[in-house]
């Protein structure tokens, strides 16, 4: 008796997943004018994680010197910043999502998974 591979493929994997979750790679637009978002934020919480996102899609940590914010991007009402850890002693690179619940002229409210973060424009 022979074996045979009968396994699937790893891209029927990722059709099944797309199928699943309803994947869409098409860029959507958000609710808000994303320019709204490009400044300086101050962060109103303990932390003072203070951040620029620049025309550019670059972003920038205004006082953080182990959490480097590197770039931006949005969609469906998300805000992704590339973020790089520099800090005790490890270092990594990962893409941070957040749900954008509020975006005027001068305040940003971003919402990850159980909290919140409230931030004023500078």
């Amino acid at each position: 008796m022979t074996s045979s591979n009968t396994a699937p493929k790893p891209y029927v994997y990722f059709i099944l997943l797309c199928v699943f979750f309803g994947c869409d790679f098409k860029k959507k637009s958000t609710s808000f004018p994303a320019e709204l978002l490009i400044g300086s934020w101050l962060d109103n919480s303990k932390a003072k994680l203070h951040f620029t996102l620049f025309e550019n899609g670059k972003a920038g940590s205004d006082n953080m010197k182990t959490l480097i914010y590197k770039r931006w991007t949005t969609r469906n009402d998300s805000l992704f910043l590339t973020v790089k850890s520099i800090g005790n002693r490890t270092r990594f690179e990962s893409i941070e999502a957040y749900k954008i619940d509020t975006l005027d002229a001068n305040n940003l409210v971003l919402h990850n998974k159980n909290f919140k973060m409230s931030y004023s424009r500078k």
